[in-house]
Parts: C-alpha cells; sequence; structure tokens
C-alpha cells in the first residue's frame, strides 16, 4: 500500500507539472515579478504573495531586469523540489545562477513567487523567492502603559510577542528597536526623540516567543511609540501605540558648565570643529550626545554633540587669544 502511495503520488506530480498550463493562466514572469515588487515596496518588510500562474519555456531572466538607482533584485530558490542551484543540468522547472544572478525556466512551470523588500540606506533591496513561504517575522502582541509620570520614573516597559508566520526557520537573531516619536510633529521626516535596539532570539516556522525592551521620555507631551523587529532573513513587522507622558522627570538631563575655551586640533576628531575655537561644554545625567546638545541649545549656544557627558560650543576665535 505504501508504495502504491509514493507511486500515485509521484504521478500525481507529474501530471501536474506537464499539464499545469490546463488548469492555470499564463502569465509574463518578467511582468509579474516587476508587479510582485512594486506590491513589495509598498509593504516593506513584509511577504506579497502572488496567484498560482504558468510560466513558459524557455526564457531567461536576470536581477539586472529589475534593478535601477534605487532597487537591488535577488531571486532565491526555497524548494528544491522545484529548482535547482548552480548546477549544469536541471530536470526541474526552473534553475538559479547564482554567479550570473539569473533565472532560467526550463520548463513550463506552474509558480507563486513571493515577494519582499527591505529599504537599507536608500536602496531597496527586493527579493522574489520561488518554493517554499520565506520566514517572516509579526509582532503578535504589544503590552505597555499608555500614561506615565515622569515623577515616578521615565522609564517605560514594552513587553510583546513575536512568531515567524513564514514556512521556513528563521536561522539568525532578529533586532527589535523601539522609537520615541512627538505626536504634535507633523513633519513626515521627523526624527525620534528616543531609540534603541536590542537583539532577540531566533524562531522558528510557526513559533511565537516572547520579550521586551524600554523606552525612555525627557519630558512631557503626547507621543507616539514604534516599535519594530526586523532581520534580512525574515523580513520587518511594527507596531506604533500613543503614550501620555506626565509630570517632569528625574534625574532631567542637565547643561553644566563650559571650560575654557581652547583651539580644537586640526587633524582628526570631529571634523567640522577642526581648527575652531571651542570650549568643553558639561552635562549630567544624560543617555545620549544629542540630549547633552539639546540641553545646551536650550541655552543659547552654537553646540556640537560629541558624549552623552559633554558636547562642544563654538566660540568666536578670539576668545581663544585671550
Amino acid at each position: 500500500m505504501l508504495v502504491a502511495a509514493i507511486i500515485l503520488a509521484a504521478l500525481i506530480a507529474i501530471f501536474y507539472q506537464s499539464f499545469a498550463y490546463l488548469f492555470y493562466p499564463v502569465k509574463d514572469l518578467q511582468a509579474e515579478i516587476e508587479k510582485g515588487f512594486e506590491l513589495a515596496k509598498a509593504n516593506e518588510g513584509k511577504i506579497v504573495e502572488s496567484e498560482l500562474f504558468v510560466a513558459k519555456a524557455v526564457q531567461v531572466l536576470n536581477t539586472k531586469n529589475f534593478e535601477d538607482s534605487s532597487t537591488l533584485a535577488v531571486f532565491e530558490c526555497t524548494d528544491f523540489e522545484l529548482c535547482c542551484k548552480d548546477t549544469e543540468e536541471c530536470s526541474l522547472g526552473l534553475s538559479f545562477n547564482t554567479e550570473r544572478k539569473t533565472l532560467s525556466v526550463e520548463k513550463d512551470s506552474a509558480v507563486s513567487p513571493y515577494y519582499r523588500c527591505l529599504y537599507d540606506r536608500r536602496l531597496f533591496v527586493c527579493k522574489a523567492f520561488f518554493g517554499i513561504k520565506p520566514a517572516q517575522a509579526e509582532i503578535s502582541s504589544v503590552k505597555a502603559e499608555k500614561s506615565l509620570k515622569l515623577d515616578e520614573g521615565n522609564q517605560l516597559l514594552i513587553e510583546f510577542k513575536y512568531s515567524n508566520v513564514g514556512e521556513l526557520d528563521a536561522f539568525e537573531e532578529l533586532t527589535a528597536r523601539v522609537q520615541v516619536f512627538d505626536k504634535e510633529d507633523n513633519n513626515p521626516l521627523k526624527q525620534a526623540l528616543f531609540e534603541t535596539e536590542k537583539a532577540i532570539p531566533k524562531i522558528k516556522a510557526g513559533e511565537e516567543k516572547s520579550s521586551s525592551i524600554i523606552a525612555e521620555f525627557s519630558r512631557a507631551g503626547s507621543f507616539d511609540v514604534k516599535i519594530e523587529i526586523e532581520s534580512e532573513e525574515a523580513g520587518k513587522d511594527s507596531k506604533t501605540f500613543a503614550v501620555k507622558a506626565e509630570g517632569i522627570p528625574q534625574n532631567l538631563c542637565t547643561a553644566l558648565q563650559k571650560e575654557s575655551p581652547q583651539l580644537y586640533p586640526s587633524l582628526g576628531g570631529i571634523e567640522e570643529l577642526r581648527g575652531e575655537c571651542v570650549s568643553k561644554a558639561l552635562c549630567s545625567n544624560c543617555s545620549f550626545a544629542f540630549e547633552c546638545k539639546d540641553a545646551w541649545d536650550a541655552r543659547g549656544e552654537s553646540v556640537v554633540a560629541a558624549d552623552k557627558e559633554y558636547a562642544y560650543v563654538i566660540e568666536p576665535a578670539g576668545a581663544c587669544s585671550q
């Protein structure tokens, strides 16, 4: 019975591959990949699935067909019963050549590619996956207080659960990141008031894990808190929630005093300060260099960030000759 079942399954697979064009529409593979990449860019970090269609033989696509000044393309095979990788001969439907960055359709094949794009340093890295759905990170739930009394503490504990909703395991750690934004700032390019990240454990297909991360608030106000998880292998997901902070924070980052002016070295260090007359401006209770700078900015000084314990105030040139 077992042998008969195996033979039957093999015959069904052969029939499926040979006559798939009778059941599914024939589509232009290059046009479908282009469409998939555009959808994936609009849903950055998330898997975009496509309907099953037939890719006709014989054709060869290169990743260069899909690249421009803002896009890098990658082909990946995630099921070696569907495709060959870096082999001289291939009896399967699809063949991938890593060195040439090509995808060859060896014979008419029923395919339903998955697409995902990640934005990195002004460039979309877009991947087309053929076979099994790749690992995909997803934030399942987030637990955190929605209000914070700063006189009792300026840290917010964020507990979250994350899972892999793909069909392949993720073999690398993910990065969890939290950012705090001013809710009243309507600038689409607004900068985070606070940001930190940490590594969190990898996840197998269908697995869910728990972790936590801490956000800090330096002043009262209404804020959007964004938590994000990401890896190259498992994509990206994020959740945003509102927090209202009230009161005056303990241990507020404070500008202290300036040291005597001196000429900044003409070599090394911070480039924009080379040869300038500067004073080291000391701070206390600051967690980041930008907080120390902001504390001195509030005093109306011309400041350059350096360290969480000090910044540099640019003085008039004559101050260093006195």
